[in-house]
């Protein structure tokens, strides 16, 4: 069977900031960001244009031919193409203690993009 082509990218960063208020509060900030870039391509095969068939072909170049359960000439289950996925984070977390007790209070903010082709 014939494997794709398979070309990933992933980037990711994080910036984080602590702050002190006093003995008894302290404060966290987190942002990150993430970026991916999956690109999936088979290799150039034949068409049936090639073999001197008459017939529309849609994807010129990709012909998937099966003899089960003897071989493919493709991957079947590959999808061609290239996603592109961005992903934001924020987040605050903040906490407090006061007396015997610890109070803790948290907010995430989450953000996303997906691009397909």
């Amino acid at each position: 069977m014939a494997s794709p082509f398979i070309d990933n990218l992933v980037q990711s960063g994080v910036f984080g900031d602590t702050y002190i208020f006093g003995a008894n509060t302290i404060n966290a900030f987190h942002a990150t960001l993430n970026r991916s870039a999956v690109i999936k391509d088979a290799p150039k095969f034949f068409d049936p244009t090639t073999l001197g068939i008459p017939w529309t072909v849609l994807l010129p170049g990709y012909t998937r031919v099966n003899v089960l359960p003897a071989f493919e000439s493709a991957c079947n289950v590959c999808a061609l193409g290239a996603v592109f996925t961005t992903t934001y984070q924020l987040s605050n977390d903040l906490s407090m203690v006061r007396g015997s007790h610890q109070i803790g209070i948290g907010v995430i903010g989450l953000a996303r993009s997906i691009t397909p082709f």
